[in-house]
């Protein structure tokens, strides 16, 4: 099962995953789509700032400095990761602490 979790504190934004769907490759597919692509736009940023990315197998986190910009990002890859979940229950969790 792949596990997520979105957080929202003091130290900024982050998003966490973890874990394979093992026999669910569009899940797999599609949670690493839209964790890369948050990890894109953070390392696509001039700011130096802007965010921290650590991506391994089976597991990634993605860091974020809080602001407009960056909450609107971070909420439209928590929609789209919810939406995994509500097609695939069994392969996925996605937990918001915010």
């Amino acid at each position: 099962m792949t596990e997520v979790i979105a957080r929202r504190g003091p130290e900024g934004l982050s998003l966490e995953v973890s874990g394979h769907a093992t026999g669910y490759p569009a899940v797999c597919a599609g949670a690493s789509a839209l964790l890369y692509a948050l990890a894109g736009w953070v390392r696509n940023r001039e700011e130096p700032d802007a965010g921290a990315v650590v991506l391994e197998d089976g597991h990634g986190v993605v860091t974020l400095r809080d602001g407009p910009e960056a909450w609107a990002v971070l909420e439209a890859v928590v929609i789209g990761l919810l939406q995994i979940q509500l097609a695939e229950p069994a392969a996925i969790r996605v937990r918001k602490n915010f």
